[in-house]
């Protein structure tokens, strides 16, 4: 790959925005301790306005000087709610000391990517992300510099892979490990990421796996255990090769102008917001990687896309790859957001209905923040031709325990209803799914009242 250079950022920005920073203005802006702002910020705000985030730490209200955060009040403002306390479940001391650095957050998302500035005053350093998966709280090494996050988010680079993020690549992994080193930290080692974990302190260490013992005649042995689900987007991509490869050859025959209206509208349907391009050049470069990568929003937006440049071929394209797909709504969260898709666009009122009213939902994500639970409730609320009662009954038979099942499924499957209540009627359904979400704690028991008063109270917060 070719040496990624500033110039080669700049020259794709094109003529300064209006509301950029002059060199003066600039030039009094640092980070804490009177360290400089990077390189590619300073290049960056001289010409883009402070809004696009330019140096995503910086705006007018935060003043000259930026002094960061400690990794763990990063963690604790970014996962703290109102009942659920980080560091009661993470050791949150050994996380900062592992990482003593100031962390400056590059935008609002999950997982969350920050500047780690530590180490001598340098014109670069490497950007973090925080992320939470089920139990597992750790820190990813995301890119080597903020130059490469910048050339990432506008499709110059590759971006990450749910397999690894960019250490496949030769010329990215070493220069993250000399980041790191940079900064004075030694992240652990795995076969495609280096990272950062925050021990549990509620769960004990696990024994080693022992050895399966072979049998005394020398017969095979016990038969293997079955191969766990697939969990990431890696693994079941050969599974959607196809229906990519079709939307590729839909996106390719598109003229400019076509393709460019296609990927604003897509995005502005989506809120798929990260992914810029403002030539079509670099679209179409960005939309030729989708198939190579397996960051979940470029796969997301390529389907959107496809869909806005010809709706018929679109839809049969995303009815193929929901059918590829697993039906296990765990996978990786592919086959959910791609049913917001569908439900959002060109299902019937009966598909919808069968999919998220008779069908239990798995979760994925979290959804004390928002996430994929919330997105299908939107989808499920603006169908006019399902009913409110049908809604609320469904919520009913869920709460009641009419509905069997896993106690984690049965409670994604009454967030679902609860969100479409809300984004109909928020303030008549507001105090019934309150109601709603005590019962359910009552009848999932101790261990998960706790759980779902924070759900509850998050699906409140997001009615709007």
């Amino acid at each position: 790959m070719k040496q990624l250079r500033l110039e080669d950022l700049l020259a794709h920005l094109g003529r300064p925005e209006l509301g950029a920073l002059s060199d003066k203005a600039v030039a009094r802006l640092s980070l804490g301790g009177g360290r400089p702002l990077p390189l590619a910020a300073r290049a960056l705000l001289k010409v883009r306005a402070p809004a696009w985030r330019a140096p995503g730490m910086w705006s007018r209200a935060a003043g000259t000087s930026l002094r960061g955060r400690a990794i763990d009040e990063l963690v604790r403002e970014t996962l703290g709610v109102d009942g659920f306390e980080p560091r009661r479940y993470w050791d949150l001391r050994a996380l900062a000391k592992a990482l003593p650095g100031r962390c400056h957050p590059l935008d609002t998302d999950l997982p969350l990517a920050f500047l780690y500035v530590d180490g001598e005053p340098a014109d670069d350093y490497p950007v973090f992300t925080l992320q939470q998966a089920d139990d597992v709280l750790d820190v990813v090494i995301e890119t080597p510099s903020l130059l490469v996050y910048y050339a990432m988010v506008l499709g110059l680079v590759a971006s990450p892979t749910y397999t690894g993020g960019l250490y496949p690549s030769p010329e990215h992994g070493k220069a993250m490990r000399a980041a790191a080193k940079r900064c004075g930290v030694a992240p652990t080692m795995s076969t495609s990421r280096l990272f950062f974990e925050a021990p549990r302190k509620d769960e004990p260490e696990r024994p080693p796996r022992a050895p399966r013992a072979k049998p005394p005649d020398g017969g095979p042995g016990p038969a293997p255990a079955p191969a766990p689900p697939p969990v990431w987007l890696g693994e079941i991509y050969p599974a959607y090769t196809q229906p990519m490869r079709e939307a590729w050859t839909l996106l390719q025959s598109a003229d400019d102008a076509s393709l460019m209206s296609a990927f604003e509208a897509a995005r502005a349907k989506s809120g798929i917001q990260r992914v810029e391009a403002k030539r079509v050049r670099t679209l179409r470069a960005r939309l030729g990687q989708v198939q190579h990568d397996y960051y979940l929003g470029n796969v997301l937006l390529f389907f959107w896309i496809a869909l806005e440049v010809d709706l018929r071929r679109g839809e049969a394209i995303l009815r193929d790859a929901l059918t590829a797909v697993p039906t296990d709504y765990g996978s990786i969260g592919l086959r959910p957001s791609l049913v917001v898709i569908a439900a959002t666009t060109f299902w019937s009122d009966d598909e919808v209905r069968r999919e998220l009213l008779e069908t239990l939902v798995v979760e994925h994500g979290d959804t004390r923040f928002g996430g994929i639970v919330h997105d299908l409730g939107r989808a499920l609320g603006r169908r006019t031709g399902i009913t409110t009662t049908a809604i609320l009954d469904r919520a009913e038979d869920l709460v009641s325990g009419r509905v069997r099942g896993d106690p984690s499924l049965v409670a994604s499957s009454t967030w679902v209803a609860c969100v479409a209540l809300l984004s109909r009627e928020p303030r008549t359904f507001a105090p019934r799914v309150r109601e709603l979400g005590a019962r359910l704690g009552d009848r999932l028991g101790v261990e998960w009242r706790s759980f779902v008063d924070q759900c509850t109270e998050a699906v409140l917060r997001d009615r709007s």
